[in-house]
């Protein structure tokens, strides 16, 4: 069970810091 959840972890870790650089990087273009 805890080694599936590391594995979901590092599957997941990319995808949520990949998420949250393409929020800023889009607020960062709205901002004048």
């Amino acid at each position: 069970m805890a080694i599936m959840l590391l594995c979901l972890l590092q599957l997941a870790a990319p995808l949520c810091s990949y998420s949250i650089t393409i929020r800023f990087y889009l607020f960062w273009l709205n901002t004048p």
